[in-house]
């Protein structure tokens, strides 16, 4: 599992992701990037997108999951919800037969909109506890004040250890650099990794 951390404000939009791979519960890379960046077009004032996932990280193939994220997302012409859309059918197609977890969190803006979503296969069950699912559902929704976020491994230490407190608070105020938000949310890893064996300090 992954930590996910993202904030959207009026100046922009924060993500952050910590770097563990594990496997039945043993540290098996430190260095697996579970993130990135989408740019769409036109260059000059198109949408942007943060892009992570946490849940399974190697497919059966041996291919890491953000590395087929971003061959699936690559493409010049393709607008933000053609992407989205092409996304979810090629999830449908090639990763939900394995019936393993997967949650792809997604912050965008484009403009001064920000929105916030992603692509799950995971439904609460009947008995409110999390089920992988045959198909995998969309969701985004427009933001409309300021927005933090938390998901994955460690997230509810977040909560309970008061991170999420001092994030939310840090909503109102302008960062003198954006690189101070972005330090917020490594700190916070940092403090959940400390506590979460699933979560890589880095």
């Amino acid at each position: 599992m992954t930590l996910i951390l993202g904030m959207s404000k009026a100046e922009g939009i924060y993500m952050c992701t910590d770097y563990r791979l594990t496997r039945a519960g043993a540290i098996i890379d430190d260095a697996t990037v579970k993130s990135l960046t989408v740019h769409y077009p036109p260059f000059e004032g198109g949408p942007k997108a943060l892009v992570s996932f946490t849940g399974i990280a190697i497919l059966p193939d041996g291919a890491p999951t953000g590395t087929w994220i971003r061959q699936t997302l690559r493409g010049e012409g393709d607008s933000f919800d053609d992407s989205m859309a092409h996304l979810r059918s090629r999830l449908n197609r090639d990763i939900a037969p394995f019936r393993q977890a997967l949650m792809v969190n997604v912050l965008a803006l484009q403009g001064e909109r920000r929105y916030f979503g992603g692509l799950s296969n995971l439904r609460l069950d009947h008995a409110l506890r999390p089920a992988v699912q045959r198909s995998f559902g969309y969701d985004l929704q427009e933001l409309t004040a300021p927005f933090f976020f938390r998901n994955g491994s460690g997230a509810a230490r977040v909560v309970s250890d008061g991170h999420e407190k001092r994030v939310v608070e840090q909503l109102s105020i302008i960062p003198r650099r954006p690189m101070d938000h972005l330090g917020l949310l490594a700190a916070v890893n940092r403090r959940v990794a400390a506590k979460e064996s699933t979560v890589s300090p880095f």
